[in-house]
């Protein structure tokens, strides 16, 4: 799966779990509401500085976002962080 859509799979299934919005995302990274948006819709590639700010608002590491399914198979875990 090409690692555009896994971000975009995780960042989406790690605010649905959450109960976040987009909105929230954007002012906690620091991340424009667009670019979480494109994100989501797989329409933009994402910088490491970007990344980095997903990752550090999440509490995952850049290496877990680009992994396939680990929000979905690992949220228990990530809800206890």
């Amino acid at each position: 799966m090409p690692y555009r859509r896994i971000l975009a799979d995780n960042l989406t299934k790690f605010r649905k779990l959450e109960k976040i919005s987009q909105s929230e995302i954007s002012l906690r990274s620091d991340v424009s509401v667009y670019t979480i948006s494109l994100i989501e819709r797989q329409q933009t590639n994402v910088t490491l500085d970007i990344l980095e700010r997903l990752a550090c608002y999440t509490g995952l590491t850049v290496p877990e976002l680009l992994t396939e399914n680990f929000v979905k198979d690992n949220f228990r875990k990530l809800a206890t962080k």
